[in-house]
């Protein structure tokens, strides 16, 4: 699953640097629309994916803490302990969102 993951990337990496490699032929004013047109497109794909994401975390910390309350009696220690698992994927998913977008920035020489 990693390593479909890990293909995904590179694929969608190499399609943005093959774009920025054929729009260079264009002159600036032509050059604009589409490179405004690839970052909404990136912009899109990231909040999706982050929403996804989101969603993906919040419907595993539910499982979580409906795991917990069978093992613990204390409701706030079943919450305490999902909601940190939940923050900290989702952290990570934010940092994760960040380092791709400064990396695949169409602007940027």
């Amino acid at each position: 699953r990693e390593s479909q993951q890990v293909s995904y990337l590179y694929c969608f990496l190499f399609f943005s640097r093959a774009f920025r490699r054929a729009i260079t032929c264009f002159s600036l004013k032509e050059r604009l629309p589409l490179v405004l047109t690839f970052s909404l497109c990136l912009i899109i794909m990231k909040f999706l994916v982050l929403l996804l994401s989101l969603l993906l975390v919040l419907a595993c910390g539910f499982s979580l803490v409906r795991l917990l309350m069978k093992s613990f009696r204390s409701v706030r220690v079943t919450i305490a302990v999902a909601s940190r698992v939940s923050l900290s994927a989702f952290g990570f998913l934010c940092s994760f969102s960040m380092f791709l977008r400064v990396s695949s920035s169409p602007l940027r020489d």
